[in-house]
């Protein structure tokens, strides 16, 4: 097409002065011998983002993710490379895609069994009555308790129940005493942690701890009370009422008045879900009180423990946990990325108490970060064992000496939910001996 040649001889014009014009500015112009270096410098200046454009965090992390996973030079296509041939764009093989990525099937399905970060204590003294003098300096601030309960070092049945007056992640404090006076250790403790006008309850007849005690306590200005029953079933029930559960739907944990054991794994449920715990007679020829009581406060729901329960009690029990079914692990809620348990994973029976007490583990303190452990057969110092349960929120387990009851523990612990994990141990080297801590502290880090 031919321009006029006016208009044409005009936009030449324009043109030449434009270019003479950007190449006069020394910024523009450009020097044939360094080329490159300037092409190089330009093209810096138009692509490095400005600071402003950075994280505000200072791209440490960024700088660690671009080394990991650096990410290639981009490329501009060529327009009309574009345009007349489509599959000049870069196709989906040439970018990192989910199949690139490892796939599930390239994932073992059972992954190693997952040690969670354990830390361990052990609280001890030279005896039953040091030991709950330790865990009382371990959990109680000085003049800081309104409630103290004294119970008996030499009669441990009628303390066992005592642990109705602990609400989860509160413990009260209890001291064991001996049966005619306070000794100099337990004056010294009762005095350092009771407020000015604390209530002091005792646990047992006279018989059990005598009266010159409670003179004693009279003495340095608190007030006291004693509770007690004909026995370690009537005394149970009316702890219970001296110290009802503040829960408004009543749960109530029902153990044998004659296994320690199963007792003791009982009362840390009892506190962990604010619920009473109660000791049931097992022989069918003494009359049982338990019923009625239990009918006249209408329970939400009741959990019975052990062997040895009638028939009845059990039937109607919401939750029924006996030594005839061992632990069943299900693998939807073990332990994140164990293979400690699988479904099929059925632990094999082992000692009643001990198979309450994992079946108890399983059943309530999934993801519990404290565990309590105590001799299966030292019953006092469960006792002491037991604040510690309440104020942690902790289960308790009857720890026995075989090897092997030892791993089942351990590794059952492993598929809980919580990924790190502190033990308490109470009671002296003579009940929980340095070997028995060792070989559980290794199993559970292994």
């Amino acid at each position: 097409m031919d321009f006029p040649p006016k208009t044409a001889i005009a936009c030449l014009a324009v043109l030449a002065v434009g270019l003479y014009t950007h190449f006069q500015d020394p910024a523009n112009r450009i020097d044939p011998a360094n080329m490159a270096d300037q092409v190089a410098q330009a093209t810096r200046r138009t692509s490095t983002p400005t600071p402003d454009s950075q994280p505000e965090y200072g791209s440490r992390k960024a700088k660690q993710r671009d080394a990991q996973s650096p990410t290639p030079p981009a490329t501009t296509p060529d327009p009309a490379t574009l345009a007349t041939t489509p599959t000049a764009q870069p196709t989906p093989a040439a970018q990192p895609t989910p199949a690139a990525q490892p796939t599930p099937a390239a994932t073992p399905h059972a992954p190693p069994c997952l040690a969670p970060a354990i830390e361990h204590k052990r609280i001890s003294g030279k005896d039953r009555y040091a030991t709950a003098i330790a865990v009382s300096k371990t959990l109680y601030t000085a003049r800081s308790e309104p409630d103290v309960i004294l119970a008996s070092g030499t009669n441990y049945p009628d303390a066992i129940a005592a642990l109705n007056a602990s609400q989860a992640g509160n413990a009260t404090p209890i001291l064991l005493v001996p049966s005619d006076q306070l000794t100099q250790e337990i004056e010294a403790e009762l005095r350092r942690i009771a407020t000015k006008d604390a209530n002091i309850t005792i646990i047992g007849g006279p018989q059990i701890i005598a009266d010159t005690v409670i003179q004693q306590v009279q003495s340095f200005g608190y007030t006291t009370r004693r509770i007690y029953g004909q026995n370690r079933v009537e005394t149970s029930l009316n702890i219970a009422d001296a110290f009802p559960a503040k829960s408004p739907n009543p749960e109530f944990i029902i153990t044998p008045a004659n296994d320690y054991a199963t007792s003791i794994v009982g009362a840390a449920l009892a506190t962990t879900r604010n619920g009473t715990h109660i000791l049931n007679h097992t022989d069918p020829n003494v009359q049982n009180p338990v019923y009625a009581w239990l009918h006249d406060r209408n329970p939400y729901q009741l959990w019975v423990l052990g062997e040895g329960t009638s028939t009845a009690l059990a039937n109607r029990s919401s939750l029924f946990i006996s030594s005839g079914q061992a632990p069943h692990v299900p693998n939807t809620v073990s332990y994140p990325g164990s293979g400690c348990a699988s479904s099929t994973d059925t632990l094999a029976p082992g000692p009643g108490q001990q198979t309450v007490a994992e079946r108890t583990l399983l059943t309530a303190f999934r993801d519990t970060t404290d565990i309590v452990f105590v001799d299966a057969d030292s019953p006092v110092d469960g006792i002491a064992a037991s604040q510690l349960a309440a104020e942690y929120n902790a289960p308790i387990l009857p720890l026995y000496r075989d090897i092997n009851h030892i791993k089942r523990y351990a590794n059952l612990i492993k598929t809980l939910g919580a990924k790190e994990r502190m033990i308490h141990f109470v009671g002296g080297k003579k009940s929980i001996s340095e070997e028995t801590q060792r070989f559980l502290l290794d199993t559970l880090s292994h």
